[in-house]
């Protein structure tokens, strides 16, 4: 049987990178890598917004009232671009196949 822990996976992405996904990427930093956000974009079937509880704080509800998904600083590199510029994350979930409408 296909687990969630199978095809789904959350990823700390940068600002950048979570505007472009949403297609409203502005102005984006002068070193954010559009080349390595489009070669990460490959291996996964879809990415999208948000993440599953159990994966991300498992045992725990997600909280309405408060950002969850949201890191709002890490010195972590954005696991799709990998700029290590410091700053806000966001978490998504990168599909490894088109497997979602079991989760979803």
């Amino acid at each position: 049987m296909t687990t969630l822990d199978d095809v789904a996976f959350p990823l700390e992405v940068c600002v950048d990178c979570y505007s472009e996904l949403g297609g409203v990427l502005e102005n984006p930093d002068p070193a954010w890598d559009r080349s390595a956000f489009d070669r990460a974009r490959e291996g996964y079937g879809d990415i999208t917004y948000g993440h599953f509880a159990e994966q991300v704080h498992p045992g725990e509800e997600c909280d309405e009232d408060t950002e969850c998904g949201q890191i709002t600083y890490s010195k972590s590199p954005c696991e799709l671009c990998g700029s290590s510029l410091h700053g806000a994350r966001e978490v998504v979930t990168g599909w490894k196949s088109e497997r979602r409408e079991i989760f979803c």
